[in-house]
């Protein structure tokens, strides 16, 4: 009778760790999404900047930041696939959680209907 417990104790640890993972991965996700508006931005301002007044220079550095928006923007879209795996991890779990803590609960008479 004492393993269902521990059956069940170790979903609910699987779990946190779980939901841990996710908080860790959805963070990168926002700040690469951070990162590709920023260089969006400067990517604005380049443009409005190269309007004004077009050189080498401006024109070099619309090109480079050009590439850097587009290189954020596959490390974003990295991010978001991650943190899409850890919830469907996560939604594993929350299954897997259950087995083991019906298994657990059939050792004990529960009156539900007096709740």
């Amino acid at each position: 009778m004492n393993e269902m417990p521990e059956e069940l104790l170790r979903e609910i640890r699987k779990l946190e760790a779980r939901v841990d993972q996710l908080m860790r991965k959805e963070e990168g996700f926002v700040e690469e999404m951070k990162r590709f508006t920023h260089l969006f931005r400067e990517l604005n301002e380049s443009l409005e900047a190269l309007k004004k007044e077009s050189d080498p220079k401006r024109v070099q550095e619309l090109m480079s930041l050009r590439f850097e928006a587009v290189k954020a923007f596959s490390e974003m879209m990295g991010k978001k696939s991650e943190a899409e795996r850890e919830k469907s991890r996560l939604s594993e779990s929350y299954g897997s959680l259950f087995f083991p803590w019906k298994r657990s609960s059939e050792n004990f008479k529960i009156d539900c209907e007096s709740w």
